[in-house]
């Protein structure tokens, strides 16, 4: 999946924002671990290898790490959307299918249920490099008015009113 011009402008407001609050949540847990490849039309795709600091103490991708990344990346893949905004999650449920080792490469892909006017909703896979999934999640998000528009504007520097 090719990116979007404004998943192109997503993907370097995330690469900027990662650089100018390195000890952020989400920067500091994902995006300085996680690789964003594409972003388009509500559709994320990223990746990662496991490493010690992902792992619980059996060298295990932990869950914990897994609804972070998804519950992360699937606001930003709902972001790619030309409809997507600044949002928070009013519900997030993640199902474990599968381990994956300390080591091993993981594609992380989002893609939209459905992404209205004050709700979005994205579902996540996430993916050993044999393909078996390791778990699916279903993020849903509540979108946020004009002035958290405007602030995250100022944050992260991507207008989501531009397509």
């Amino acid at each position: 999946m090719a990116s979007s011009s404004r998943g192109l402008r997503l993907i370097k407001a995330i690469e900027i924002y990662t650089k100018s609050r390195p000890n952020q949540w989400d920067t500091s847990t994902v995006f300085n671990k996680v690789k964003i490849l594409s972003a388009n039309e509500g559709q994320l795709r990223a990746s990662f290898t496991v490493d010690s600091s992902m792992c619980n103490p059996l060298d295990t991708l932990h869950g914990g790490y897994v609804s972070t990344v998804v519950d992360v990346l699937s606001m930003f893949g709902q972001m790619s959307h030309a409809q997507g905004k600044i949002a928070w999650t009013t519900n997030m449920n993640v199902v474990y299918l599968n381990a994956a080792f300390k080591g091993d490469q993981i594609t992380v892909s989002t893609a939209p249920l459905t992404i209205g006017r004050t709700l979005s909703m994205e579902t996540t896979l996430v993916n050993d490099q044999s393909g078996a999934v390791v778990a699916k999640g279903t993020t849903m998000f509540l979108q946020g008015g004009d002035k958290f528009q405007t602030g995250a504007k100022d944050i992260l520097g991507f207008d989501v009113y531009e397509n």
